[in-house]
């Protein structure tokens, strides 16, 4: 199973804030700053279309930052940079769609732009994504790429956590969509050895 064609470097890189002025929606306001306070800012947020059938938006403020996000019809994930306000990179790396979590290699960088840190966030887990969506292919559970789409009701999704009880999957999909309520079944997997540890049905109104 293809999982992304997407790759991430740990190289510096900078926002073009010029063009995202240039051709973002513009507006003013207050934002809370890391310390809480409310301070005056300018946001901007752009959509723009990238290669073949992605989408790239940037939003953020001169105060906090920018967030880039690149999603891809053709990927389960999404590039994920951040961005200091004057455009220096801040952080880098991939997210899970459909569950949020950070996958692999993440960078960090300092204002300046260099590098200060990396993080696997794969180590703690010797089950890998890979490995449970090979599960997913053995139960016949779908699961989509790209962003969500328009009234496309619940779709399968993943997360990862690492509990007391060591690391763990768990997913939620839509079983039986035949009648009202639906029923959707959530299953959680050791996190090392992907063992099934809980298997459970729930109803669902799907809308």
């Amino acid at each position: 199973m293809q999982t992304t064609k997407n790759s991430i470097d740990d190289k510096f890189e900078k926002l073009d804030i010029a063009e995202l002025q240039a051709k973002g929606s513009k507006s003013e306001g207050g934002v809370a700053k890391a310390d809480g306070n409310m301070v005056a800012a300018t946001s901007y947020d752009l959509t723009t279309p990238g290669d073949d059938g992605a989408i790239i938006t940037i939003s953020g403020n001169n105060v906090n930052g920018y967030t880039k996000k690149e999603t891809s019809p053709d990927s389960y994930f999404e590039v994920n940079k951040e961005y200091y306000p004057d455009g220096n990179i801040k952080s880098k790396g991939l997210k899970f769609i459909n569950g949020g979590f950070n996958k692999g290699t993440w960078y960090f960088f300092d204002e300046k732009g260099a590098l200060t840190k990396s993080t696997n966030f794969d180590a703690p887990f010797k089950f890998t994504l890979e490995n449970v969506m090979q599960f997913l292919q053995s139960e016949h559970i779908p699961l989509a790429k790209g962003p969500a789409k328009p009234d496309q009701g619940m779709v399968t999704t993943i997360w990862r956590n690492e509990g007391a009880q060591g690391p763990i999957w768990k997913i939620q999909w839509l079983k039986d969509k035949t009648k009202m309520p639906n029923t959707i079944e959530e299953i959680v997997l050791d996190g090392n050895t992907g063992k099934v540890t809980k298997r459970v049905d729930q109803k669902y109104n799907n809308s």
